[in-house]
């Protein structure tokens, strides 16, 4: 069965044949998108290997779910996946701001946009 076979695949003797095929078939499902819709789910400037990465962790996501869905013609299993890859491109989306969200990035927008505070009036 199925959850037999991800078994199999997760000993640690089949641990390095599993990355392996985990990476084609990330870097297959990547290239299966092209180049239109690489550049939504991660920017540019990204690694590919993070892009690989996010694939394959989504693919290893919806196959674990696949597997304890019951629903008819497994439509839990693409709302989920539908679900992770809007979550993958809000985070894309919002990547850029990712610096200013930063505890240096928070500091210096605080220190910079303080006023000058005024003496304490004096009774």
């Amino acid at each position: 069965s199925w959850p037999q076979a991800l078994a199999l695949r997760a000993l640690p003797s089949n641990l390095p044949s599993s990355l392996r095929d985990a990476h084609s078939v990330s870097s297959l499902l990547l290239d299966a998108c092209g180049e239109d819709a690489r550049a939504p789910l991660l920017p540019g400037p990204v690694d590919h290997h993070a892009k690989l990465l996010s694939v394959g962790a989504l693919y290893g996501a919806a196959e674990l779910y696949l597997i304890t869905d019951d629903s008819p013609d497994h439509a839990d299993t693409w709302a989920f996946l539908e679900r992770e890859i809007e979550a993958l491109r809000s985070v894309a989306t919002n990547a850029s701001r990712l610096p200013d969200l930063s505890p240096a990035g928070l500091l210096v927008a605080a220190l910079t946009s303080r006023k000058p505070s005024r003496r304490p009036r004096e009774f």
